[in-house]
């Protein structure tokens, strides 16, 4: 794929917790392992059985799923490894006929929660677009606290406005033309991905 970096799946469950990371500390532990391998905080695919969603404030905080298949590694959880280590981050998109697109943006992070999990997010490139520039400043919203309409309307939590360019968190279907659906809007419009992935690792020099 061109222009692309190897990005390694990290098979280490909650970060946080193996180096005993917490907030306002940092870690040389954590600056060594991001710098050669990638976290992932978030995966959707065809996985049996899948993993709900559409879920509150809370889950979301927390996170939920399985490392192996559907995931998120929480909220509270991508704030301390997003702020501690300057970090980029890289979606890759698959759709329903096996063609993958990625997007890489060299700057990321989010608030604390007493911030809503405010994103932060810049420096695009890749071939998917820029969709996530129209989420940059954004707070995290869910069904039960937020811009819970727009979350409720979409069936999913993700930093919205007063819509989504880019919704990760919705229904898995893919192929559905639905604004519901799991969608790239720079790349496909509503249509539904049938996999993807978000990755962060340590920011390069490059």
């Amino acid at each position: 794929m061109t222009g692309r970096r190897n990005f390694f799946v990290c098979g280490v469950v909650l970060l946080v917790l193996v180096l005993g990371i917490s907030k306002g500390e940092e870690s040389d532990e954590l600056h060594t392992f991001l710098e050669f391998y990638s976290q992932v905080i978030q995966r959707r695919g065809n996985f049996t059985p899948l993993e709900n969603f559409y879920r509150n404030w809370n889950d979301y905080k927390q996170g939920f799923g399985s490392i192996e298949r559907d995931f998120w590694l929480g909220n509270e959880n991508i704030h301390v490894l997003s702020t501690q280590v300057p970090v980029e981050i890289r979606f890759e998109l698959e759709d329903v006929r096996g063609e993958r697109r990625f997007a890489k943006y060299k700057s990321f992070h989010i608030d604390d929660e007493s911030q809503n999990y405010t994103l932060h997010i810049s420096g695009y490139s890749g071939d998917a677009g820029d969709g996530m520039k129209y989420h940059d400043g954004q707070e995290f919203s869910a069904k039960d606290r937020g811009n819970y309409r727009a979350a409720v309307a979409l069936k999913g939590s993700w930093w919205i406005f007063e819509w989504a360019y880019v919704h990760l968190n919705g229904f898995y279907d893919p192929g559905m033309d639905d604004f519901q659906a799991i969608h790239w809007y720079k790349w496909l419009e509503n249509e539904g991905l049938a996999f993807c992935e978000m990755k962060i690792r340590k920011r390069s020099e490059e």
